[in-house]
């Protein structure tokens, strides 16, 4: 049974620069069904004080300007990250070697796509919750960022690895996560004014 549904839109054809491309938007739906199969959607978040926040990110937070300036005022911080597993990504790679370029770029793109729209459905969770709990929150902000450094990669990493062993997940030496489609970020929380 697929993991998710992913719908064909004019939105999803843009991205994946098939727009013009009639033999290519001849071919998506079969290469959907296949990512469909291949995916393992996966999400976390936790809710943390900005304190503690500060003291985790140590010390790229506190020389973050970005991350000082957009939790100023926060009261607590969730860290999110969401991924789709290994599979979709060894396929695509496999298309490559096999010089079935069409295949394994639209693979590719397809599973930035929904490491992206992941993240976002999380986002929007989180908002919620923090609009219900009577609070308010920021964007969104992640790693690699303006001045946040990408090695704060390596905070997110350890927690979920702590939290979520289950999940596939590793850390290169360039602080990139793998699967390269996992996407983190962190949202600040604040009183209304």
């Amino acid at each position: 049974m697929p993991a998710t549904r992913i719908e064909i839109s004019k939105r999803l054809i843009k991205y994946l620069q098939l727009s013009g491309d009639q033999d290519g938007q001849a071919l998506l739906p079969e290469i959907l069904a296949e990512a469909e199969d291949l995916i393992e959607p996966w999400s976390f978040k936790e809710r943390v004080s900005t304190e503690d926040f500060f003291k985790l990110f140590h010390p790229w937070a506190g020389q973050s300007r970005s991350i000082c300036s957009l939790l100023e005022g926060s009261k607590y911080v969730w860290l999110m990250a969401a991924g789709l597993g290994p599979a979709l990504e060894e396929r695509s790679s496999e298309y490559f070697e096999k010089r079935e370029h069409f295949k394994g770029y639209i693979l590719n793109r397809l599973g930035s796509w929904l490491a992206e729209e992941s993240m976002r459905k999380l986002d929007r969770e989180v908002e919620r919750q923090t609009v219900l709990s009577g609070f308010q929150a920021t964007r969104r902000y992640s790693p690699g960022y303006k001045d946040f450094a990408l090695q704060a990669q390596e905070v997110f990493y350890s927690i979920i690895r702590s939290k979520r062993p289950e999940i596939e997940l590793h850390l290169s030496q360039a602080h990139i996560l793998m699967p390269e489609k996992t996407v983190t970020a962190l949202k600040g929380e604040f009183s209304p004014e």
